[in-house]
């Protein structure tokens, strides 16, 4: 988790379980508990914080940091050996076929890549943070021009074939 922009939104999430599990916030326990979990992602510590908070019941115990990780701190987060193959071979093929797009047509790679780097952003920042509103901004004016692109490469194409 990134200090700056996480610890706020990290906070949030340590008052809606204390809320759930209707103990006081301390901030003793949400340093530790943020000490135990910068290693991992904001969203997999949200996602888990959701599930929590979801299940629980009358007889759901407080989670400890590694209840609120996809992976337990002895495994290191680490993904299978099929699992880090599979991410390879799909890392590599994204690889190619963007190259490819590149070579071929630079002007729609262009717009591509941003729309993918605007992805990244909305999938993994805060939806109130400003670079979730930035990308959001620049995603749609990426998708404009994209679109604006293919429909003027289409009316030519159109052009072309009635000459």
């Amino acid at each position: 988790m990134d200090t700056a922009r996480d610890f706020e939104p990290f906070r949030g999430l340590m008052d809606k379980l204390c809320a759930t599990f209707d103990r006081p916030p301390k901030d003793e326990v949400v340093e530790a508990y943020w000490n135990s979990l910068r290693d991992v992602r904001f969203a997999e510590v949200e996602r888990n914080v959701t599930r929590v908070i979801r299940n629980a019941t009358a007889d759901t115990k407080w989670p400890k940091p590694g209840d609120l990780r996809d992976a337990s701190p002895e495994q290191g987060g680490r993904r299978s050996a099929a699992m880090e193959a599979n991410f390879r071979v799909a890392e590599e093929r994204a690889v190619r076929n963007l190259e490819a797009l590149r070579t071929q047509d630079s002007e729609l790679w262009e717009l591509e890549t941003g729309i993918a780097r605007c992805g990244r952003i909305l999938a993994s920042d805060p939806a109130e943070s400003p670079q979730f509103a930035e990308a959001l901004r620049l995603d749609r004016q990426y998708r404009d021009k994209r679109r604006a692109l293919w429909t003027a490469r289409a009316a030519a194409e159109a052009d072309a074939r009635v000459k």
